[in-house]
């Protein structure tokens, strides 16, 4: 899918607070929402949200009359002149300090622009890309996020944003869009603290190369945040993901990357659930489902894992060689994956699953073409740089 960079990259690079008006539309209750949109969503995952239904937020519908937005002033969307100021949260997001409300999706702007959706299936072996609204969420991304917490609730997983009420935004008689209000302690994000310790590209490549000439490794022993540990980040991330996983729960591809990572007084979050989906988990799982079990979590472990401090030069290297390559890179050096496999294998082997089923499954997964998409951004390698985008054209914006 071919997109506009040059028109999307100036929405994406604003000031660190935006001007929000009163705006025409609806306000709703998250219990609400979800007696008017629980539909969207299969029938096992309506029963988590109606058993969670009185763990969410109550009050913030009440705290305004109108939906609110950032949107020009001269906007036909806007009904009042009147102006709050809110902190900016990545592209589309806004945070109110002072009630410790996040709105996400409160920017419906009517310019035609969205953002690529990468989607992989449980059960296909290559991802479908759509797209998705640049500015605002859908009514089934709110259901999905809502979703994510009521099932956090039930499997006592920690949950740093509380879904409390919706912006339902309308030009005339026409909706565009929706905006989910989540109480929130904090928007500082773990990608804040990333360590990098100062180098470039070059200089990465040159220590990479003089690692694999004189048999060192410097680089994997460097921590990737500042105030919290490989060893800290990597315990903590791996619990909440197991727990998560096993009982069914996937974040998909949008949403699991470091951005969506929080620490807080000394506990470890995971945030954005707009593409959240929680499968049935079998008794006995047969070799379809472990298989693709298998390639949803590796997937969503390499995607949400920190980058890895190695440089792979795949020249000359046809796919199955890189795949492998990087795979064997990735996982001697992330500790991340090391604590979640040995996890996964454990929690699996408690279950009664195959182990020689759930290997051919991770080999199967390397053999894959979505694994030789998404792999190669967690390490550094030839093809990736001579392919990517300048700095300044990327979509990539930090959050918090």
């Amino acid at each position: 899918m071919e997109l506009d960079r040059e028109k999307i990259i100036p929405h994406l690079k604003q000031k660190a607070r935006l001007d929000c008006y009163e705006v025409q539309g609806s306000v709703y209750s998250a219990e609400k929402f979800v007696a008017k949109y629980a539909y969207l969503l299969k029938a096992h995952e309506q029963k988590i949200i109606q058993e969670q239904l009185s763990s969410l937020g109550k009050d913030a519908a009440e705290l305004f009359s109108r939906p609110i937005a950032n949107v020009e002033a001269a906007s036909v969307l806007v009904i009042s002149s009147e102006k709050s100021s809110l902190k900016k949260i990545g592209s589309r997001s806004a945070y109110l300090e002072e009630k410790k409300l996040k709105l996400k999706g409160c920017r419906p702007m009517q310019d035609g622009l969205y953002f690529p959706h990468e989607k992989l299936d449980f059960g296909n072996r290559q991802m479908t890309t759509t797209k998705i609204p640049f500015g605002v969420l859908t009514d089934e991304n709110v259901m999905r996020e809502i979703l994510a917490y009521c099932f956090l609730q039930k499997n006592s997983i920690q949950a740093m944003q509380q879904p409390a009420a919706v912006f339902e935004y309308a030009d005339g008689e026409n909706i565009i869009g929706y905006c989910l209000l989540s109480y929130s302690q904090t928007e500082a994000r773990l990608e804040a603290q990333e360590e990098f310790y100062g180098m470039t590209v070059r200089s990465l490549v040159t220590v990479s190369e003089m690692e694999r000439r004189l048999g060192l490794d410097v680089l994997g022993k460097l921590d990737n945040f500042s105030k919290v540990s490989n060893e800290w980040y990597a315990e903590k991330k791996s619990d909440l993901m197991i727990k998560m996983n096993f009982n069914g729960g996937f974040r998909g591809v949008l949403n699991s990357n470091v951005g969506n990572d929080i620490e807080y007084q000394d506990k470890f979050y995971i945030c954005d659930f707009d593409t959240f989906e929680v499968i049935n988990m079998p008794e006995k799982p047969d070799y379809e489902f472990i298989r693709s079990f298998v390639l949803w979590s590796i997937i969503e472990m390499l995607k949400s894992s920190p980058l890895v401090f190695a440089y792979v030069n795949m020249d000359g290297l046809n796919r199955k060689e890189v795949a492998e390559h990087i795979w064997e890179v990735y996982t001697k050096n992330s500790l991340l994956w090391q604590k979640y496999y040995q996890k996964f294998l454990s929690q699996a082997m408690e279950l009664g699953w195959d182990a020689n089923l759930i290997e051919k499954a991770v080999q199967d997964t390397v053999a894959s073409d979505v694994f030789y998409d998404m792999a190669p951004d967690n390490v550094i390698a030839s093809e990736v740089l001579k392919n990517t985008y300048q700095p300044e054209m990327s979509f990539y914006t930090k959050q918090g």
